[in-house]
């Protein structure tokens, strides 16, 4: 039988470019601070442009600001509001 793990960590995108907010949480395995956030949504943008594997959802869409979260606790331990 196979074990569920759940990560202690989640990212959670509170604004869109579209004006939205995105209600998929994905697992972090990275720092855990503002600059692993930052690179983080910075990587996941990238895989919105033309070529990358999120190209279906929107070459516009853009990540505005994400939150990093504990799962257990959850404490918001970094934030990101784009640039």
């Amino acid at each position: 039988m196979s074990k569920s793990i759940t990560p202690t960590y989640r990212v959670e995108f509170t604004k869109l470019s579209s004006g939205g907010s995105a209600l998929t949480n994905i697992a972090y395995r990275g720092k855990k601070n503002a600059a692993g956030l930052k690179a983080f949504v910075n990587l996941y943008n990238k895989s919105f442009a033309e070529g990358g594997v999120n190209f279906i959802a929107g070459s516009s869409l853009v990540i505005l600001e994400a939150k990093l979260v504990n799962q257990y606790t959850g404490i918001v331990v970094a934030t990101y509001k784009g640039e």
